[in-house]
């Protein structure tokens, strides 16, 4: 593996890490603007340097320095996945209170 592939990866790495860092660091009290934001950043400067490797290198030799990349990329896919699971859940759960509360009001209105 040539040094400047091995560089490149190192750099695809960061990119990935400071997405994960961005996904680990969304709350309610984050700006949701400003975290998809730094990461679509990070997801555009990663997928253009791969793009970059993947015309300028053997694929194999691609393929084999890269593969410490898969798991920070499953974490990625990990992270975005408990993040819609929670919005559904309260999405489910202010569905429930609001028909509970549509519900008592029309109760009030036949008492």
């Amino acid at each position: 593996m040539s040094v400047t592939l091995h560089e490149n990866i190192m750099v695809l790495e960061g990119y990935l890490n400071n997405v994960l860092n961005s996904l680990t660091n969304f709350n309610a009290n984050n700006k949701f603007r400003d975290n998809i934001s730094r990461i679509n950043y990070n997801i555009d400067k990663f997928e253009r340097l791969r793009q970059k490797l993947l015309e300028e290198n053997n694929r194999e030799e691609l393929r084999r320095a890269s593969q410490g990349l898969n798991e920070k990329v499953k974490q990625i896919l990990l992270f975005y996945d408990n993040i819609i699971e929670q919005n559904e859940n309260e999405q489910k759960k202010i569905k429930s209170e609001l028909k509970d509360l549509i519900n008592k009001k029309k109760l009030n209105n036949y008492l």
